[in-house]
């Protein structure tokens, strides 16, 4: 079954490393037609193993635009205004 989401807009959180599992979802979701909002939060990378690359999600954003439209924002989902601001963002 071919996934069909033309006029649509995903949120997809955690898009922060070309092989995190948000950015995979991202990619699946643009190339299913669907236009991208995407949040990642790199000062939570720099804690991790991994660490942060500071270009790296501007890379994942400008990679999604070619499928689709897309943008992004750096945020911490555990402020809880958070949310709200997304939202108005997207």
């Amino acid at each position: 079954m071919k996934l069909n989401l033309e006029n649509k807009v995903a949120l997809v959180t955690g898009v922060s490393r070309e092989i995190g599992i948000g950015a995979a979802i991202a990619r699946r979701l643009a190339a299913a037609g669907a236009r991208i909002f995407a949040t990642y939060y790199r000062p939570y990378d720099a804690a991790m193993p991994w660490g942060d690359r500071p270009d790296e999600a501007g890379a994942i954003l400008a990679e999604l635009n070619q499928l689709s439209a897309a943008a992004g924002l750096e945020a911490d989902l555990g402020q809880p205004e958070t949310p709200a601001r997304i939202m108005a963002a997207a």
